[in-house]
């Protein structure tokens, strides 16, 4: 039976040590002398709580490595199209390295190496920031946060940024959720610690609203950990579909009768969460047309949006269309046609905002409002 610590945050380096103890010890898997990678979510320069891990629960996870005598980096690429060095800096993750005397790595700018992702009889070509396969072990860091493709983000989603720039489009196209399960079972990070200081609810990953839940949920069984953090999100199995392709690969339980949740209670710390998907944003003149976009295109297109709703309601009926299977769920709706990235720009439409991903405010450049 896997156990996952569930762990209210008062001291924060007080609360990840309790949750490490609690899930069975971080000696589980970090030996002395021993390279950790500690990978959290810092995808995006913004200043938005629930968007990024915090610094102060890495900082706790650092010291926690130290204290085994093993040697901790810290590593990420963030949304294709973004900055991770900014990401990092803005996040206060690359202070705080700088202070931990920590070496902190940008997997956009480091050696690749070619890998290839499976799930069941399909593969996918890719390439891999080097240092995340010759650390001993990973320790996936995840803010606790709603997704709009996968319903969550969390410590099995939170590897795809060991994947540099444009490398993450390939999982898209190929296939999100088995690709989150492909990649977990080529890292085979050891230990998720999520932090659900400030989470987020609604249109995650960026253009959600911060949930103050003052939690952490840890277990050396990330499939485990996602699995019970998913319930205390309010969603349910079928809404996330990547956390039992992983465990039907063997890389954790994903049945909670089969989970010894220690600590905090799970009923005493749930909360329904507004759900991510795009269908659920309210526009009266709009229509959203997600073809598995990735994250850059919908938090792009998506904060445009919801910021100018009432600017873009003199432009009548407008459908936007995005994500390399846009072409395929696009309709008739008998109003104006916006393409929004590179994957649809050669449709004909009566608008096109290229970009990889485009800058959301070239929407209204391209619009004329």
């Amino acid at each position: 039976m896997s156990k996952v610590a569930v762990v209210r945050v008062e001291d924060t380096p007080v609360s990840v040590h309790e949750a490490f103890e609690l899930a069975g010890g971080l000696s589980l898997c970090v030996k002395e002398a021993s390279s950790v990678l500690v990978k959290p979510n810092a995808c995006l320069a913004i200043e938005k709580p629930g968007v990024m891990t915090t610094c102060e629960v890495v900082q706790a996870v650092v010291k926690e490595v130290k204290a085994l005598e093993a040697e901790p980096v810290v590593g990420e690429s963030a949304i294709h199209g973004t900055s991770t060095k900014e990401a990092l800096e803005k996040s206060g993750i690359a202070e705080m390295c700088r202070k931990e005397n920590v070496q902190l790595i940008d997997f956009d700018l480091c050696e690749r190496k070619g890998v290839t992702i499976q799930y069941g009889d399909k593969t996918l070509s890719t390439y891999v920031a080097r240092p995340v396969l010759e650390c001993d072990a990973v320790i996936s860091v995840p803010v606790m946060k709603t997704h709009a493709q996968t319903g969550v983000t969390l410590s099995l989603k939170n590897m795809k940024g060991c994947f540099p720039g444009d490398e993450k489009k390939k999982f898209h196209r190929w296939h999100l959720d088995k690709a989150i399960a492909g990649i977990n079972a080529l890292i085979k990070p050891c230990y998720a610690v999520i932090d659900g200081r400030v989470a987020m609810e609604g249109l995650g990953p960026i253009a959600g609203e911060p949930v103050d839940m003052n939690v952490l949920v840890c277990s050396p069984d990330l499939v485990a950990a996602d699995t019970v953090a998913r319930i205390l999100m309010g969603f349910s199995r079928e809404e996330v579909s990547h956390i039992e392709l992983a465990s039907n690969l063997g890389l954790g339980v994903s049945d909670i009768h089969s989970i010894e949740v220690v600590g905090e209670p799970l009923k005493s710390v749930m909360r329904e969460f507004k759900k991510p998907w795009i269908e659920a944003a309210s526009f009266e003149n709009i229509t959203v047309v997600d073809g598995d976009a990735c994250s850059g295109c919908v938090t792009e297109c998506m904060n445009y949006l919801l910021q100018n709703k009432e600017k873009l309601m003199s432009l009548g009926s407008v459908t936007v269309v995005l994500g390399p299977k846009g072409v395929k769920n696009l309709k008739d709706t008998g109003g104006k046609v916006l393409a929004f990235g590179n994957c649809v720009k050669n449709l004909d439409t009566d608008f096109i905002v290229e970009g990889c991903p485009p800058l959301g405010y070239e929407i209204g450049n391209v619009l004329q409002v």
